[in-house]
């Protein structure tokens, strides 16, 4: 289970990505497998494995990254939709 294991290790050590447009990462299915893989999460979760941790680890400027996210996602709404439907 993706939730325990992240737990356990710390969430603050877990980053979320796709090697995209590689075919050993989730691409084209890249939405299903997060829902699969991280549906369920809590939004605080969420947070931490889509922007917090590599915020931290890279030192990154995150108003700047904040206007491409709007425009490119990932959303939120695909994981959150996945909590209620549970």
């Amino acid at each position: 289970d993706t939730a325990v294991a992240c737990k356990e290790l710390g969430m603050d050590r877990v980053i979320w990505g796709s090697d995209y447009p590689h075919p050993e990462g989730c691409w084209p299915k890249t939405a299903e497998k997060m829902e699969l893989s991280l549906g369920g999460l809590p939004e605080a979760d969420l947070e931490q494995i889509f922007w917090k941790s590599a915020a931290a680890v890279y030192d990154l400027d995150l108003p700047a990254l904040n206007k491409i996210a709007e425009r490119i996602g990932p959303k939120k709404q695909w994981l959150t939709a996945a909590q209620a439907a549970e």
